[in-house]
């Protein structure tokens, strides 16, 4: 009789496939459970050194600035205790502003007679106003120089008498304006520099910056499919934001009045991470606060907006990438433990045919021994 020895063992051989499916769910669940949370959370660091780049940037891009401020204050300075003329100062004015392409403009303005005490040897010259002050401006528009005189109006300015009330170099939330004269009209902001000799406030010297470039670059920052970055001064006003439409708009109107924490970080230049739906694009996003200081005045804040399905896209990938692999797998399996049950059975069948074939054998033996 032929031994009924299976060629495999069907016990074991489910057993084998048992664990192997059990291996393929866990690799599913860990690749799009577990790795998704990693992406999501590596997502946020990225765009926290995005933020936290673009922000340095730009401080440094207003530092800059009020360093070219502090030392044209300084020469300003040494040329009135030195017995200089106001045109000395005028041509450092010039100088910086052609030297540095960034700059819009450079201004001064001096308290009455302060700088030389011979205001009223200037009342009928065309490079001052009717009182004489000394008060001039140079600024850039079609890559030409111009200049503007200083009125007894630029006294009462935001630029001139914060700074004057608190003899402390200032750099002026972003407004718009335009220069005497002239119809083009800026938007940017002021960085102004106090001119004190002795405790005694003298005037202020100053450099005025055009936004747009500044705007420009930042929205040349992409994060991920549609994130941005958005430039937020201390007073909430939205300088720089991906769709223009809210440059100018102010971002504590557009948020929620429930949400205290967001004010909170701009007002007080604390770092913030937050998930919310964004009020710009009615997306769920996450969202982080950056603060930078520039000088002595209130910190301005950078804001990374990055919808949570951008974030996740890589994340959603895998799943997919994953499930198909599980697919495949649990597909293969199945197929195996069919074929071995396929080979099972026709393995019995074939033992059986064989077994029948020697009871057939052995009678057809006896009976020819019968026979003799």
């Amino acid at each position: 009789m032929v031994e009924t020895k299976p060629f495999t063992s069907l016990k074991i051989s489910f057993i084998a496939a048992f664990f192997t499916a059990v291996f393929f769910v866990f690799l599913f669940v860990y690749l799009g459970v577990n790795l998704r949370q990693y992406i999501y959370d590596d997502s946020k660091e990225i765009a926290k050194e995005i933020s936290r780049k673009a922000a340095i940037e730009t401080e440094q891009y207003f530092s800059s600035a009020l360093e070219i401020a502090l030392s044209m204050g300084q020469r300003a300075i040494l040329i009135r205790d030195l017995g200089g003329k106001r045109e000395h100062i005028r041509e450092i004015l010039k100088y910086e502003l052609q030297k540095n392409p960034y700059l819009l403009g450079t201004w001064t303005l001096w308290e009455p007679n302060a700088f030389d005490g011979k205001d009223y040897l200037f009342t009928s010259d065309s490079l001052y106003n009717s009182q004489g002050t000394f008060g001039n401006a140079y600024f850039r528009y079609n890559n030409r120089v111009y200049t503007e005189i200083m009125k007894v109006e630029d006294y009462l300015g935001h630029y001139y008498k914060s700074v004057k009330d608190q003899h402390k170099e200032k750099i002026v939330e972003p407004y718009k304006w335009s220069y005497s004269g002239h119809s083009q009209s800026f938007f940017g902001t002021t960085i102004s520099v106090p001119l004190i000799k002795n405790e005694t406030f003298l005037g202020v010297i100053g450099i005025d910056i055009d936004l747009e470039n500044l705007c420009d670059r930042l929205n040349k920052v992409r994060l991920y499919k549609s994130g941005h970055l958005s430039l937020i001064a201390s007073n909430g006003l939205i300088v720089s934001h991906a769709d223009t439409f809210y440059v100018t708009k102010n971002f504590f109107q557009i948020i929620h009045d429930t949400d205290s924490a967001t004010y909170n970080s701009i007002i007080n230049g604390e770092e913030l991470i937050a998930e919310t739906t964004s009020e710009f694009t009615g997306k769920k996003v996450f969202r982080f606060f950056y603060p930078f200081s520039i000088g002595a005045g209130k910190p301005w804040t950078m804001m990374v907006e990055i919808p949570i399905a951008d974030a996740t896209h890589r994340s959603n990938q895998l799943i997919i990438i994953s499930f198909i692999i599980l697919l495949v797998g649990l597909g293969l399996i199945v197929f195996l433990v069919f074929n071995i049950i396929d080979r099972r059975r026709y393995e019995r069948t074939i033992i059986v045919a064989m077994n029948e074939i020697e009871k057939r054998s052995e009678l057809a033996a006896q009976n020819e021994q019968n026979y003799r």
